[in-house]
């Protein structure tokens, strides 16, 4: 019982909107709290709001878990990175513009999958922001993919994913990434 609390909270932390927002240090002054407070709504906030509100009214789980629910959840996430990106390409905040990017063009992949599959966004949303940063700021950052392992022993212990789930929702977030940041970069 105790792994299952660990469990719950790993997935609770490692959220796909919270891991956006923790990384966000790495590549943003931190005095520019413009930047991270639009980043924290569009990133943060909008993908999750929904989520939040239809829990809170009992209609659905945090974590969305079953598959046939999940489509329309990703509306919000679309919706907030698209704006990022264009907001942040106005404002020729390139990185911040291209991060809001990557997390749209993962997302889209997913929605898309989560009309005919269950994929693991857990997963997606630890290895396509770590990607982006590897692919922006160097191999040093490669010990981030070691997060994976955390979260995929939760979601799995969970019983919310199948290997293949969470495997799939972590390669196509690489993939998805790597050809995002390289075509516009």
């Amino acid at each position: 019982m105790k792994s299952n609390t660990i469990a719950i909270a790993i997935s609770y932390i490692f959220n796909a909107s919270f891991y956006s927002i923790y990384l966000l240090p790495i590549f943003v002054d931190l005095k520019d709290i413009f930047s991270i407070v639009l980043s924290i709504i569009f990133l943060g906030i909008m993908p999750i709001i929904f989520i939040v509100i239809q829990s809170i009214r009992g209609r659905i789980d945090m974590f969305v878990s079953h598959q046939k629910e999940r489509p329309k959840y990703f509306i919000p996430a679309l919706i907030g990175y698209l704006t990022g990106y264009i907001l942040f390409s106005l404002l020729n905040k390139s990185m911040l513009a291209l991060y809001h990017l990557s997390y749209f063009t993962v997302t889209f992949t997913i929605f898309l999958i989560s009309f005919k599959w269950k994929i693991s966004v857990h997963m997606a949303g630890i290895c396509g922001p770590n990607t982006f940063i590897i692919l922006t700021l160097g191999e040093k950052y490669i010990p981030l993919y070691l997060l994976s392992i955390l979260v995929g022993w939760a979601r799995y212990r969970l019983k919310a994913h199948t290997f293949l789930q969470l495997f799939m929702g972590g390669i196509i977030a690489i993939v998805v990434t790597f050809f995002t940041v390289i075509y516009m970069r």
